[in-house]
């Protein structure tokens, strides 16, 4: 009857974030993998989708359970709010860079020209 179970794993990072899970149904090479739980149906069978009650990555993208000391645990709203607060700030959209190089052009082309200006009176006065 053991022939019959089917094994979870997962894999964790250097911070112990558990990053991936699968079944033995679909792993070939164990390797980097450990072995949390074995037995019978969809839970064991599909582990992506049914074995945690949660993603496994937060909207955010923060890896949600933790592998520590033998354990699954899952992160506080603390620990995955801290995280997030480390991540870096989303830069500018191509349309937002652009408009402010415009705006940069713009704004030297108005300097040029007013020096320009000013250089004209200078020689022809």
């Amino acid at each position: 009857m053991e022939e019959d179970l089917i094994k979870v794993y997962i894999k964790a990072d250097d911070n112990n974030n558990i990053i991936d899970i699968n079944s033995s149904i679909f792993i070939k090479d164990i390797t980097g993998w450990i072995e949390i739980d074995s037995g019978t149906g969809d839970k064991y069978a599909h582990a992506q989708g049914h074995y945690f009650d949660k993603p496994l990555v937060t909207e955010t993208g923060i890896y949600r359970y933790q592998y520590l000391y033998k354990m699954i645990v899952e992160k506080t709203d603390e620990e995955i709010s801290a995280e997030e607060a480390k991540l870096p700030q989303p830069g500018m959209s191509d349309v937002e860079l652009l408009k402010a190089q415009v705006q940069a052009l713009s704004t030297e082309n108005e300097f040029l020209s007013d020096c320009l200006i000013e250089m004209a009176q200078v020689v022809y006065a």
